[in-house]
């Protein structure tokens, strides 16, 4: 059964007898439900020829010239041209619309649900804030039933969505304390795309509870309901003493922080009035303190001096600085005016520590084991990603690569894509590579069996292309590389030139006959085995690892003494750490007299500082 219906639009009255060209005839074609949404490519007219979504001759009448199909809202419009006909009686014109074998109608509403539960009444929650989704349905509940909430987004992309945040404000005399938003799911996987965290209202000491939802790369259409996503808030309201006058009750702020830094509220609860001071320190030089009035860490002792509201809090805002590296800092408290603190309050080193998380480096380098084939090297690439942390933000996106064959008539922007298995998966932006596509082309429209390119191309024969849609873990490079003097570089065709780069991979080899110290082994071939890397094998002691290369060679220098290996021993080397990282295409050309490498590196995330080489000799040849 399709997944959708047809409406004929209104009849056209003309006078008989006269010729005349019909026009505003159109069947409106609409989704059978809420669940699918459909476009105009997703429609063809039986037999007819395409230019576009507009289909000329096919299984129509006789009098229609053409038919094309238009969105309509959620509808799509199948308008009618009609030649010019002489009109005698009443006529009934058909015209066969069927479905696209291509670009069928298919469920693309991805539902996302999110059940959230909470211990206390519902008097504690001051809003309910759903801003991008629509609820479906929503179930107040209590202590033993969740607030049950059903969302729905007609984009097949779901980016950063707000599925739920709730704003908890604590009771006159009361403090929030121990917050915790805990995720299940029954299946697994269900966690996929979801991420979640706690924040401070500026005022008034209360909690904001927030749930997003970002689609999976490559994730299809399913519904995430079905994995029993499910949220528990949990936390604890605090009776603060009556009795108590002039007391620092507690302190609550973000606990962890990403390498960009940003700003962070410091939430300081106790009674009207009560004073205090509050320092913040790197917890590794105690001696580096945070400067309340230049945002700045200073070598010199700062701090800021703070007085509780009529509301019973006082809310300080601390900007941290982006930081490459993980750093800790103590949050400390003391009394001021004979303020009493109370137990929970941070008034030492280690019993309040704010981590923020820093960056880890990719550093890519064009390298050569010759010194005379090339000129000065270009300078050093480097791709910079965050150390991740439980809790983050950053959603774990792999880059997918699609394979297609294509060729064109000539030099020509429209490429005919051969095999089309794959062609529902290409959009529009998306970076193409391929033996004769220059760097830097994308693809700027995908119709029902070719593709539209942003410049043109000649590809003769079919030709094997990857596409992949671009994106900050998709990076883009290109070096240019000059000759030695009275050098001339040609590029050697032999090699693939994706495995030339190195780092991304561990590498086995065996050992030479050539070993010419304790402290050297000469392998049968060193491509891929980068300073740094762990040895490992037969007569290798513990901790060894490179400390020199001699690519030209073949040898390797190890920074302590091997035991005895044998010639012929399979040696590994060990320390690719960033496995998830890949080379997308490399090219070579030459521009003038250098050459010119370009391409595209997957480089999704980053668990290590590490190095990466495109090694020139293996695609360069220099006479």
């Amino acid at each position: 059964m399709a997944n959708w219906s047809t409406t004929p639009g209104t009849n056209a009255s003309v006078t008989a007898g006269i010729s005349y060209d019909v026009s505003d005839l159109y069947v409106t074609i609409a989704p059978i439900s809420g669940d699918y949404s459909i476009t105009p490519q997703n429609f063809v007219i039986g037999g007819a020829t395409p230019d576009g979504n507009t289909w000329t001759g096919g299984n129509v009448s006789d009098v229609v010239q053409s038919v094309t199909f238009s969105q309509d809202g959620a509808n799509v419009l199948a308008t009618i041209a009609c030649n010019s006909h002489v009109f005698d009686v009443d006529t009934t014109i058909r015209i066969d619309i069927d479905e696209s074998l291509v670009y069928p109608v298919e469920k693309t509403a991805v539902g996302v649900c999110a059940d959230v539960q909470y211990p206390d009444e519902t008097i504690n929650v001051t809003q309910v804030i759903t801003t991008d989704a629509t609820a479906t349905s929503v179930i107040d509940g209590d202590a033993s039933t969740p607030w049950v909430k059903n969302y729905k987004h007609l984009e097949n992309n779901i980016e950063g969505l707000l599925v739920f945040r709730m704003v908890l404000t604590p009771d006159t005399g009361y403090s929030i304390v121990n917050p915790d938003l805990e995720y299940t799911a029954s299946v697994s996987g269900g966690e996929a795309g979801f991420t979640h965290g706690i924040s401070n209202t500026t005022t008034g000491g209360g909690k904001i509870f927030s749930i997003y939802y970002t689609q999976p790369e490559g994730g299809g259409y399913y519904e995430p309901c079905n994995f029993g996503n499910l949220f528990t808030i949990t936390y604890t309201e605090q009776l603060d003493s009556v009795d108590s006058t002039n007391t620092i009750f507690s302190v609550s702020t973000d606990m962890l922080i990403d390498y960009t830094g940003g700003e962070s509220l410091v939430i300081v609860h106790g009674t009207a009035g009560a004073q205090y001071t509050m320092t913040i320190q790197q917890a590794a030089s105690p001696n580096h303190t945070y400067d309340f009035d230049t945002n700045a860490i200073t070598s010199t002792s700062t701090s800021y001096s703070g007085i509780i509201g009529a509301d019973g809090t006082e809310v300080v805002k601390v900007t941290y600085a982006g930081s490459a590296v993980n750093v800790i800092y103590d949050i400390i408290i003391a009394s001021a005016a004979d303020s009493e603190l109370h137990d929970d309050v941070p008034d030492a080193a280690g019993e309040m520590q704010v981590n923020q998380y820093g960056s880890n480096t990719l550093t890519i380098s064009p390298t050569t084991a010759e010194t005379g084939h090339f000129g000065t090297l270009p300078s050093n690439l480097l791709v910079v990603r965050p150390i991740r942390y439980d809790g983050d933000h950053y959603p774990d996106n792999e880059v997918n690569i699609f394979n297609i064959s294509g060729i064109t008539n000539g030099s020509s922007t429209r490429v005919s894509v051969i095999d089309l298995t794959d062609i529902r998966n290409l959009i529009s932006g998306m970076v193409i590579t391929g033996d004769n596509i220059p760097h830097g082309v994308t693809i700027v429209a995908v119709e029902r069996d070719y593709i539209i390119l942003s410049e043109a191309v000649s590809l003769t024969s079919a030709t094997r292309l990857s596409c992949a849609s671009r994106g900050a873990n998709l990076v883009p490079f290109s070096f240019t590389i000059p000759p030695f003097s009275g050098q001339t570089l040609t590029v050697d065709t032999a090699n693939r030139h994706e495995d030339s780069v190195w780092g991304f991979k561990n590498i086995t080899t065996k050992v030479d006959t050539g070993q010419f110290s304790n402290t050297n082994l000469e392998v049968v071939d060193s491509r891929g085995v980068l300073p740094g890397m762990a040895v490992k094998g037969e007569g290798i002691s513990a901790n060894t690892f490179v400390s020199a290369i001699d690519y030209k060679e073949h040898a390797v220098t190890l920074n302590q003494a091997h035991s005895g290996v044998v010639d012929g021993a399979r040696i590994a080397f060990r320390g690719a750490n960033n496995t998830k990282c890949r080379a997308m295409n490399i090219d070579a050309s030459i521009v003038g007299v250098n050459a010119v490498i370009s391409g595209h590196l997957v480089v999704p995330r980053l668990d290590n500082d590490n190095k990466a080489i495109i090694f020139l000799d293996d695609i360069l040849n220099s006479v």
